[in-house]
């Protein structure tokens, strides 16, 4: 029976099924692993990439929700303090 992830690697001539996540790879210096994707109200499993340290990377609509998000918080920093940002 297979996992819904499975990685095996090349050890001594044989394929062996590895078990940590996220997976390391060294000859590209990433990670690979499973985590949760949530777009509205639908919920699932995908892949993202690691670094060195196991922190997963984020993707480019996270970091644009973040970067959105801290221009907002700033405009009403702005805002409070009296400045006109328009």
């Amino acid at each position: 029976m297979h996992q819904p992830f499975e990685v095996y690697q090349l050890v001594n001539g044989e394929y062996q099924l590895q078990t940590e996540e996220p997976f390391w790879i060294p000859e590209i210096g990433l990670g690979i692993g499973r985590g949760q994707y949530v777009s509205g109200n639908v919920q699932r499993e995908i892949l993202y990439w690691y670094n060195a340290q196991g922190i997963r990377y984020q993707t480019p609509e996270e970091i644009a929700t973040a970067e959105r998000q801290q221009a907002e918080r700033l405009a009403a920093r702005l805002r409070e303090l009296g400045e006109s940002i328009d």
